[in-house]
């Protein structure tokens, strides 16, 4: 649940870049958008692997993380030193239509590592999914296959906007747009969090989280 929540923050953040870059009619305000559009980027792929992370029930190990860590840390810096070293844009302008604007971007070598990595993420996510669809009925079923539908909206998104197929609007919003709604529907339509089965499941007569897990978590910190 809080993997799920941060993730959607990080996207509502992601979204609010993405509407001052439609009215941004200047390069300082369009710089200001396109850094909150890409730190939200990154903060929700670190949420997003936590997520599938906890709803595959596959545990990832954590030198993926610490990857990620290291891949958001290189984008922050080069995305919040851009005017100096160019490192994730070669150059960046303002495309400016009647009602809206648009960023013009020249890639730099952080700009190609981070879709790199953002194709990474979604290729492993969808295996994830994969092998929970194999292993699972149902419910179960229905829901890891609601995902994997999310992340392809994500997948197809990105390959349109690497081809280039509109210059006249960021097609990437659509992409998340999607992506939340088919997440939505996997998760919320069946309850998810109401039926997922781990370790850390409500117990049955009180309604609390499983006893045996706190009781392992407490012996854990006493050792």
């Amino acid at each position: 649940q809080i993997a799920n929540l941060i993730m959607i923050l990080f996207t509502l953040f992601f979204m609010l870049g993405y509407y001052i870059e439609l009215t941004a009619f200047s390069m300082r305000v369009m710089q200001t958008a396109v850094k909150i559009e890409l730190t939200a980027a990154a903060g929700m792929l670190i949420a997003f692997t936590w997520f599938m992370d906890e709803f595959c029930n596959n545990p990832l190990n954590n030198v993926v993380y610490v990857l990620e860590g290291i891949v958001t840390s290189i984008l922050i810096y080069a995305i919040f030193t851009q005017d100096e070293n160019q490192l994730f844009y070669r150059s960046l302008g303002v495309r400016q239509y009647k009602v809206h604007s648009v960023v013009i971007e020249n890639p730099g070598p952080v700009y190609i590592a981070f879709y790199v990595y953002v194709g990474i993420v979604i290729v492993m996510a969808m295996f994830m999914c994969w092998k929970k669809i194999r292993n699972s009925d149902g419910v179960e079923r229905k829901q890891s296959t609601m995902v994997m539908m999310a992340i392809a909206c994500i997948a197809v998104i990105l390959i349109l906007k690497c081809i280039a197929i509109n210059k006249e609007y960021d097609l990437i919003p659509f992409g998340f747009a999607s992506f939340l709604f088919f997440l939505t529907v996997a998760l919320y339509k069946n309850d998810y969090f109401g039926n997922v089965q781990t370790d850390q499941e409500q117990d049955p007569l009180t309604g609390l989280s499983n006893r045996s897990f706190f009781v392992e978590r407490v012996q854990n910190k006493l050792a």
